[in-house]
This record gives C-alpha cells, structure tokens and sequence, in this order.
C-alpha cells in the first residue's frame, strides 16, 4: 500500500480538522519533529491510536463525552474520505467484510449518522460452500420467512436439513457433544480457561464428531471465520463463533418484540404461532412420502433428490413465525465500509465535535509520569509480593490493580510519513488519557518501543507476544458476466489453497445498481463481472507473484467452483497482502489478549482481541460489533464523562438459557464430591 498523506480540511468551521501538526523542528538526517502541547482549551485531551472499528467507536464516544480527542492511524487517510485504490485507479478494499444481524450498535450508529440501512447494506444473502467434490451445502437466510420459529437447535436442524448436498445425516447429528459443550463453555471461569487450552480439533474429538464433518464442514467455517484451522484455534474461542450457527438464533414472532421479554415465543401472536406450527407439523407427520424417503436417505447416508425435495417443502410451508436470524448475514451495497460508515461518521465528530485525525502516523512510544525509580520499585516488589497473585487476577478480569494508581500515560510519539516522502517525528503531550485500539502488529511496536509500559503493563507485554493471521486480498475485473448460486461463496479443500481458506464475492450481485457498477470499473467501460477474493492463513501462498495467484484463482479454484468462470479473462487485477494483521486466537491465547483496562489508570484497550472483563460483550470472535462496542466501553472506562450507551446483543433462547443452568448446577454438584469434567481440566 502506498504510504502518503492526503491534508484535507474536513470541517468548515475550523472545529476540527484532518491534519498534521504545524512549525516542524529539523532533525538530524532531514527528518523533522514537532510537538503538540495542550492549548488552552481546558477538555481533557485524550489519543486514540488505531483507526479501525474499535478507535472510531472509542473517538465518538470520548467526543460524545466532551472530551477533546486526537486519532492517530498508519493509513493516509483513516477518515474514509481517500479510498484504497488499485495502479488502475479501480476502487479495492482488504477484505470482504458482513454484518451480523445481531451488530446493534454498528445499526444504531446508521440510524444516528441519518443513513438509509437499504442504501448502506445488501439483503441478507445466501453464501455456497464449494470443495473439490462440488456443492457442499447453501447458508440459509432466515430473515427471509421461510422457516420456522423452533427452540434452537431444532430451528436450525430443519432450516438445513435440506441444504446439505453430501454430508451424511450420521455425520451431522455427531454434533450434539459439541452442543453440549458450547452449554458447558461459560460455566464458570476456570472451565473457559480449561477449553481455551485445548484446541479446537481436539475437542471435536473428545466430543466424539466425526472427520467428515469436521472436515467438510467445520474446518472450512472457522477458516473464513476464525481465519485458522480446528487445530490452531482456541476451542473456546471456535464455541463462541460455532454458537451463533447452532444455538443463538433467537425465537420472535411476527408482530413481537425483538429480543427480551416475551418468553419462548415472545410477544404477541403467541397462541397463533403455536397452532398454525402445530397443525403443520401434524400433516407432516401423516405424509408416509415424506417418512419413507427420509428413512431412505438415512439407509444410504445422504438425501435422495426426492427427500431433499420434500424437506424443502416442509421448511416452505412453515412459515408461521418470524425467522431465527442471529446467523443472517449482509454486506455493504456499494463502495466501501470506510466511505459508507467511517467517512460519515469522522465528518460528524469533526463538525461537531472538533476530533482531530492524523493519517500517515505510526505510533512509536508512549510517556509514563510518576514512574518510580529502580531502588524503589525493587523494594516495592518485595512489599508486595504477596499480592501479585491477586493483581494477576484483577488484571485478567479487566480491572486495574491498585498498585498502578500513580502512574499515568501523558504523552505519544509517533513518526510521520508525507506524500513526498518526507518523514517528521512528532509527540503529543499534557494526555489525559489514551486508547490503544490496535492489532497484534501495532500493539508490539508500541510496547517495544515503550520501555516503562512494558515493565508497568505485564499485559501489554503478553499481548505484544502473540501472532497474526496473514491475508491475500484480491480484486478481479472480468470480460463477462458469470452468473453464480449466491454472491457470497466460500472455497474449501481445494490443494492449491496450501491449507488457506477462501472466498470469493460476486460484486456485481451485491453492489448492482448502475452507480455502484460504474463506482467499481473506477470509471472505465463496464465489460463483466468484479470479483472480490479473500485467502485467509496465506501463509503458503504469500511468495507467489501477484500473476501466480491471480492465475490459482481464474485458472484453478474459481472454474472448479463454477465452471463458467473457465470461458471469462481477466481485464484487470489487484493483489493485496496483509502480513500477521488479523488476531490469532490460539489455544490458551485469551490469558494473553490485552484487558480492556490495564494497569495503568489512563490506558485502555479497544479492538475484537481485547479482554472486557466486566464489560464484556456478547460479540465474539473477529467481529466489526465487538470491536466497535469495546471502544464505545473502552471510552466509558476512563471515566471522563457520563457513561454512553453499549446495547448488548439479543440475549439466549430460554432453553438455552435453562441448559446452562442445569448443567452449572449438575457440575457443581459433582465437583463437591471430588469429581470434574471428563472433557476439559
């Protein structure tokens, strides 16, 4: 990615602005430095490092929050107002990125910034799973009504029942330990430590599922939603995705309410759900067809055609209740996240609240005061040594350890890089407080580079350690239309991943009006199909020539998915990679994932990785919602003004809620005569 700096004055009124600071210092070298103080404004004047989901969430909310705030960002242009583009001048983006139905603060925050959700998001679509062997199964949308409103995970089993081309039925009900175990996972603390030690593969094969559905199907899910296979995945961390597919999907009747009161079938129409469900199921039971082509499909271990034809009917014909649609996702209907969301949002909080951003800055270090000398701090350890355990504890729970009170961060250096090449050190000074929403990468420069951090914050220092996930973006412009099943597919199995996972996108389904058609040709002639693909643990594949994987892709495992892209030729192409920038949540990595409060007082944390104690979020795992919602409670952390905020995500089905329960309860009972979990330890 080219590295330059666009200055352009965002606000009218001079409250804010996307700069970079005045009246430089030479260096040696040519360099130049400059230092921000504080002026006379008298708002406490905090720095949000990281322009992701997380800094953005944690600058509006500071702003919200009367504070006068600074964003810092290594790209050239955070606010979204100067999109990437290719050599070309054709618009690219690293990564495909979906929306959840359940991101209700990312929702909220388009109803805020006046947006139309229609004209910001596609549909909720379909996604193809593709191996070597063809069609493996169709993701459904739930919201689209036509399946049933059962208690999960009876809900599920039916919508899919049919959308499974090969996996056997004896495969699939394999998954029940598993169920079990995601029931298990939040027990109590201690049992989460135990499942986040464990890997992924190992518990699917204590929890006795089979290999053919791990590899056909769960391998290939936590690789395009973990980014890592089963065997490099925290078990614990791959049950918090895997529940959004098997148990979240929540019950809400047409005309009900959303999430909440209302019981099982929630609010309203409740009676009438029951009848119009149960009087379809009875017909269903008196079809001996359907009875007897089901027990044919078990005999041979997959569905015939005429069973997969009478399951579709019965999921057709159930339509009583609104969807379950905790899974069903979405994707931005034109252009850009960061031109639809982030551009429209840094413009709000410049205009209004005067945010100042700097692009082109790679934060170097951060300033402690009140940091004690090496004499006193020695013969403070050995004072309080017998509290280290309970500072270990605080720390992992995300609540700061009272030895810490006076030390706070005051100050950020950072090195600018211009458009021309030029590159100018800079500090800002007089902090109030900072935020840190950065990744793996981001987070070690700044420890490494910031001594008295990583001696005052232990944490930060186990965080800096961990790894990151490398990804391949790549962006294809075809001379033909390629029509495909759904927009959304993903690439499973396939040797020339060399153990990536895939996707691919189909841009001119998602994003088909004419403006958003012309947006993607960047103002050439539109000839075909604009291809967006996603290769995830590339390691193995990052030493390719950009012309070797665009190859793999239009030569190799696009034509093997769908065969009409065998006939298309590549008019243009864009290649991205993104080194270790995706969190790797290995097994017993949680212990290690930066808490969103540090030792620190004034330091906080933001991003999808960080530990949120007792603010934690119902959001897991690689999430755009998480990572927004931690910088909204990172915000609310420091304690600068009134709390905003944070909607929580919709919470279980009661009989999941109960299941957890009973099993606490069960396992609790049994712990006290000396017996513990078979599974985990």
């Amino acid at each position: 990615m080219q590295r330059c700096v666009a200055l352009l004055a965002l606000s009218a009124s001079g409250a804010g602005a996307y700069v970079t600071p005045e009246s430089p210092r030479p260096l040696r070298g040519g360099r130049q430095s400059r230092v921000l103080a504080s002026s006379p404004d008298a708002r406490p004047h905090v720095a949000v490092v990281g322009g992701g989901w997380g800094g953005w969430g944690a600058a509006k909310a500071l702003c919200e929050q009367g504070c006068r705030v600074t964003l810092l960002d290594a790209l050239p242009d955070p606010t979204g107002a100067t999109p990437l583009r290719s050599a070309s001048g054709k618009p690219v983006e690293n990564g495909v990125r979906g929306f959840w139905k359940d991101y209700p603060n990312i929702n909220a925050l388009v109803d805020e910034l006046g947006l139309d959700a229609s004209e910001v998001f596609t549909p909720f679509t379909n996604s193809s799973f593709y191996s070597p062997d063809g069609l493996e199964a169709t993701a459904p949308v739930f919201s689209e009504g036509k399946y049933a409103t059962l208690p999960s995970p009876l809900g599920q089993m039916l919508a899919t029942f049919p959308l499974f081309e090969r996996l056997p039925l004896a495969d699939r009900a394999s998954i029940a330990g598993l169920l079990y175990a995601i029931l298990d996972l939040d027990r109590d603390e201690a049992t989460f430590a135990a499942y986040d030690r464990m890997s992924a593969h190992d518990l699917f094969i204590r929890m006795g599922l089979t290999k053919r559905l791990v590899d056909d199907f769960l391998r290939p899910t936590l690789l395009v939603g973990l980014f890592k296979p089963p065997e490099e995945l925290s078990a614990a961390v791959a049950m918090e995705l895997l529940y959004y597919y098997a148990l979240a999907h929540q019950v809400t009747p047409r005309g009900g309410g959303r999430g909440g009161g209302g019981g099982f079938l929630g609010r309203g129409q409740g009676r009438c759900c029951t009848r119009a469900r149960t009087g379809v199921l009875a017909k269903t039971r008196r079809s001996a067809r359907a009875r007897e082509a089901v027990r044919r499909a078990r005999r041979r271990g997959g569905l015939t055609p005429r069973a997969r034809a009478c399951a579709r009917a019965l999921c057709s014909r159930l339509t009583a209740c609104a969807p379950q649609d905790s899974f069903d996702v979405r994707w931005i209907g034109k252009k850009s996240i960061s031109e639809l969301l982030i551009a429209p949002l840094a413009r709000t909080l410049v205009e209004q609240h005067g945010l100042t951003v700097m692009g082109g800055c790679y934060v170097q270090s951060l300033q402690l005061n009140g940091v004690v000398p090496s004499a006193a701090r020695r013969a403070r350890r050995t004072a309080d040594s017998l509290g280290d355990a309970r500072d270990a504890l605080e720390r992992s729970a995300g609540t700061p350890p009272a030895g810490g009170a006076g030390i706070r961060v005051c100050g950020v250096r950072y090195i600018e890089q211009g458009a021309a090449g030029t590159v100018s050190r800079g500090e800002l000074t007089d902090l109030s407080a900072v935020v840190l929403a950065l990744g793996v990468k981001g987070m070690r420069a700044v420890v490494q580079g910031s001594p008295d951090v990583a001696r005052e914050c232990p944490e930060l220092a186990a965080a800096a350690s961990l790894s990151g996930i490398d990804v391949v973006s790549v962006r294809l412009w075809l001379d033909r239309v390629i029509p495909t099943r759904t927009p959304a597919n993903v690439l499973s199995r396939f040797p020339g991943l060399r153990g990536a996972g895939g996707t691919f996108f189909m841009l001119d389904q998602l994003q088909c009006s004419d403006e958003a058609i012309a947006h993607n040709w960047g103002g050439d002639p539109a000839q075909g199909s604009v291809v967006a693909c996603d290769l995830y643990n590339a390691g193995a594949l990052l030493a390719l020539s950009d012309d070797d994987i665009v190859e793999l892709l239009i030569g190799e495992l696009l034509p093997a998915a769908v065969p009409e892209f065998g006939a298309a030729s590549v008019v243009d192409a864009w290649v991205g990679r993104s080194l270790g920038a995706v969190s790797w949540f290995a097994p017993g990595s949680f212990a290690l994932r930066p808490p969103l409060q540090t030792s620190v007082p004034n330091l906080v944390c933001a991003g999808d990785w960080v530990r949120m104690g007792r603010r934690e979020h119902g959001a897991k795992g690689l999430c755009q919602e998480r990572a927004f919602a931690s910088g909204l409670q990172a915000a609310n952390a420091l304690g600068l003004g009134a709390e905003v905020p944070v909607k929580q995500v919709r919470p279980a089905e009661p009989q999941v809620a109960l299941g957890r329960a009973l099993n606490k309860g069960v396992m609790g009972a049994l712990s006290a005569f000396g017996l513990a979990s078979p599974w985990v330890r």
